[in-house]
């Protein structure tokens, strides 16, 4: 197959819920989607969430590159076996790297999503038959907790309980210390005695304050902390290990391969957080999977808020497929509903099955509409 033209826009849908997070107070969905048209008519999609923070990227960066420095490559491009998409995946990398000097981990995701929806749509098989990698394990959902009043939160938390199950809880985490121990206190309060606790930093902390909150919110019964140090270097990391009774969880800090070799050689953390946006795409994503079970690390499957219909498919499909992965926080659609009046819908979302069928995704012609836009970015063989 080859690709025949390649389209791209912008997703953007506003949040019935607004998400209050370190980085930013996101109220709508970000990303960059991805088509794939090739000269026997077959269509396929990818898509990407870039964060500055995370890649540097951001969603014009990633169109510039797709645009700019991909396209002749996938224009020359012959997909017609999982070991094409690997070659031109690769030489896509090797572009950045040795030439260009981009970031490119979230575009490169784009390109690696749609080009495996491509081979698995023209085979008529699953996306676990491409790749080799068979869905089925049970799925650990978490749901994280953003920066809200308590009010709010006790108010959501009465609507999603009965409604959708979760495993565990993820809050985020502020500077002010006794701002911390109040939050992950009346949260522990709601949820009982039982469910982890997971914190997030964000990479906010100085090491000493990240001893002096660790040290007050185990007694809460917390299990990790993610992200935890500013400069997160695998020797200040393997320090803070030794200090604490917690696991250490790595996500920004971590986006490749060899981020994954570094840390795992310094004994710096007890897991990573993978996105398939950061880590540039799924087969990237397995490889690092792999290394963390190798090295007998626990991972969670972790999603930017404002993900679109793509990831959102390719990440339940990914958390049910590799072993390494304890937790699934891929609850990002809830932010689309009002709680009180979408009650009905909360269900439907909680318990949505993974697909098996042909390509990523069905829902082929919803993410078809979305290509209408007046602001769609085209480019031709």
């Amino acid at each position: 197959m080859k690709i025949s033209k390649l389209q791209l826009v912008e997703y953007r849908k506003p949040f019935k819920v607004g998400f209050h997070s370190p980085q930013i107070h996101r109220r709508a969905a970000e990303s960059v989607l991805l088509k794939l048209v090739f000269s026997n008519g077959a269509i396929s999609f990818g898509e990407c969430a870039p964060r500055n923070y995370v890649t540097r990227e951001n969603c014009q960066t990633v169109t510039d590159v797709i645009q700019n420095i991909f396209s002749p490559v996938l224009f020359d491009a012959e997909i017609e076996s999982l070991e094409d998409v690997i070659v031109t995946l690769n030489k896509l990398e090797n572009l950045c790297l040795t030439v260009e000097n981009r970031p490119y981990f979230s575009a490169l995701a784009a390109v690696d999503l749609a080009l495996l929806d491509a081979l698995s749509r023209q085979r008529q098989s699953h996306i676990s038959e491409i790749i080799g990698r068979p869905s089925g394990q049970r799925v650990n959902r978490s749901i994280s907790i953003p920066f809200l009043p308590t009010d709010i939160i006790a108010a959501l938390f009465s609507c999603l309980q009965n409604a959708i199950p979760f495993d565990a809880v993820k809050v985020l985490m502020k500077n002010d210390i006794e701002e911390n121990i109040a939050r992950v206190a009346f949260i522990r309060s709601m949820i009982g005695p039982q469910m982890p606790i997971r914190i997030e930093a964000n990479g906010k902390w100085s090491f000493q304050e990240a001893l002096a909150n660790i040290d007050k919110l185990v007694p809460f019964g917390v299990a990790s902390v993610e992200e935890p140090i500013t400069e997160p270097k695998p020797e200040r990391l393997h320090r803070l290990r030794e200090k604490v009774d917690i696991n250490i969880i790595l996500d920004e800090s971590v986006c490749s391969l060899s981020d994954a070799r570094k840390m795992i050689a310094m004994e710096a953390c007890d897991g990573f957080n993978l996105k398939l946006s950061k880590c540039g795409g799924l087969l990237k994503l397995m490889a690092i999977g792999d290394l963390a079970h190798e090295n007998h690390l626990r991972c969670q499957l972790g999603t930017h808020v404002g993900e679109g219909p793509v990831l959102e498919a390719a990440g339940l499909y990914a958390a049910s497929s590799h072993p390494v992965f304890n937790n699934y926080e891929g609850y990002s659609s809830l932010l689309f509903l009002d709680f009180i009046k979408d009650n009905s819908r909360l269900r439907d979302i909680a318990e949505q099955p993974i697909y098996l069928g042909p390509g990523i995704g069905d829902n082929t012609h919803s993410i078809a509409s979305m290509f209408d836009s007046p602001h769609m970015i085209e480019l031709s063989q």
